[in-house]
């Protein structure tokens, strides 16, 4: 959507339907909940405005963009809020340049995401293959001859000096 400036964002709150501007004034409410690290809060706003029948494209966007900074699904909405700020109709230099902003933003954002969740894949990896070691090597120990079960060895030490003192006299 854009405004009446030639930005795109939000037109102004004149211009938007009663359920439009609830929608973004909630949004703007997730958006100041994230910036506090109130991350459930944010979630629970940006959860609804995607429920909403009269969302646009610009607050769907920007739903997805805060819902991209929690650990759940991340990397789709962070892919999401780009391709929805990518779609958004910029005819104007300062339109293009907003909305070069905003897709910027969800970018940066969704390389963060990819990157993140790499990192938790290969940790959770190197947790498996440690857990799986640990299985093989007690197994090994498990299948190790006890002291009582050895055949044919001298216990440490050589010899015990009773046997050796009984043997020659």
């Amino acid at each position: 959507m854009s405004s009446t400036d030639g930005s795109t964002g939000p037109p102004p709150m004149l211009m938007l339907s009663p359920e439009a501007q609830s929608i973004q004034l909630n949004l703007e409410r997730a958006g100041r909940l994230l910036h506090e690290r109130n991350l459930e809060g944010a979630n629970s706003i940006a959860r609804w405005i995607l429920a909403q029948p009269s969302v646009s494209t610009f607050q769907q966007a920007g739903a997805h963009l805060i819902l991209a900074y929690s650990f759940a699904d991340c990397v789709h909405h962070a892919r999401t809020a780009v391709r929805l700020y990518e779609s958004l109709d910029a005819r104007t230099e300062a339109q293009k340049s907003v909305r070069g902003k905003w897709v910027k933003k969800a970018t940066d954002l969704l390389e963060f995401a990819e990157a993140f969740t790499q990192e938790q894949s290969a940790a959770e990896e190197q947790q498996e293959a440690d857990k799986e070691l640990m299985h093989v090597l007690q197994d090994i120990l498990d299948e190790f001859p006890a002291e009582e079960e050895t055949v044919g060895e001298e216990p440490r030490g050589g010899p015990s000096n009773e046997s050796n003192t009984e043997e020659r006299g």
